[in-house]
């Protein structure tokens, strides 16, 4: 039970991000937003990682961690047929680094364009779907009915959703779906380290950290005056400390005592989570229409989720 109230903190961490990046100072840009968060968010990460490999240098010194800078790094045999490709380490860990990064500037540019409620719930209603499409191209995994039937759901909610406005942005839609192939990018990418004896703090201290470095020229080509400012400051603390270190350490300590199809249902608290925020907090509206398009996309992410729970033949 412990272990279900961490991930689902994590989860409701991880939806205050398009909410608190609306405070953003209005001479803040999404770009210089997500580039700001990635940044030092990523350089947390990475402190973090270093403290634990000293940690457990002092304590134990062992055998050395799997090195992502060597092509064929030691560690478990991978299952037949687990990758399509037998991508290295180090470049699977660029991968998932680069998909964060690009996740950064797409999401926050969606969130502006049409409001936290329909960014967030459009960005998570095509990660998944986006997911099961990486899952087959690069682990050779093929996507099952179930995958099918929520790919649809959730094209009839996205059509819903951006008809139930008048004010719904077809541009910001695209980059929301946009944000969804990025994450899933990441997550799919950050399995193949995991399942080559990886832990999750580790590997998430190696993404974001990675990340950290992909988004220091894009912060720099943007416009950061806002951040001397207390309020953009304030932001970017929350965005950084709060919805990346804290969130994905907790995320971390789930993902070691709870199954992928556990996890996956659990962080059905995020888009719900966000979308009261935008509802509640920032007073954004929806018509009946758009409502129904964001209840038929978590109808689809309910579909994947309970898909997951059923063994794979």
């Amino acid at each position: 039970m412990r272990s279900v109230l961490i991930v689902i903190l994590a989860a409701v961490l991880f939806g205050t991000t398009g909410t608190t990046g609306s405070f953003a100072p209005a001479g803040a840009s999404p770009l210089s937003v997500g580039a700001a968060r990635m940044v030092a968010g990523g350089a947390l990460m990475a402190l973090v990682g270093w403290l634990n490999w000293r940690r457990r240098a002092a304590v134990a010194p062992g055998p050395a961690r799997p090195d992502p800078t060597r092509p064929d790094p030691t560690g478990p045999a991978l299952p037949p047929q687990s990758n399509r490709v037998a991508l290295p380490t180090w470049l699977a860990l660029a991968g998932a680094g680069f998909g964060m990064a690009a996740y950064q500037w797409t999401f926050f540019a969606g969130v502006r364009a049409n409001g936290v409620a329909v960014g967030t719930i459009v960005t998570l209603g095509a990660s998944p779907l986006w997911a099961g499409l990486f899952e087959w191209l690069i682990r050779g995994r093929s996507p099952r009915r179930p995958w099918l039937i929520a790919t649809g759901l959730a094209v009839v909610g996205v059509v819903l959703l951006s008809g139930g406005s008048a004010e719904v942005d077809f541009g910001g839609v695209a980059l929301s779906a946009t944000a969804g192939a990025a994450y899933a990018l990441e997550l799919v990418m950050m399995k193949i380290p995991l399942d080559r004896g990886w832990s999750s703090s580790d590997a998430v201290s190696w993404v974001m950290g990675l990340a950290g470095l992909a988004s220091a020229p894009v912060l720099i080509w943007t416009d950061t005056a806002w951040l001397a400012t207390w309020r953009g400051a304030a932001v970017v603390g929350w965005l950084s400390l709060v919805t990346i270190v804290v969130a994905y350490q907790l995320l971390a300590v789930g993902l070691k005592r709870l199954p992928a199809a556990t996890i996956t249902t659990l962080t059905l608290a995020e888009p719900a989570t966000a979308t009261l925020l935008g509802l509640i907090v920032l007073q954004e509206r929806l018509t009946q229409a758009g409502l129904a398009g964001v209840v038929v996309i978590v109808a689809g992410l309910a579909v994947l989720a309970l898909a997951e729970r059923r063994p794979r033949p």
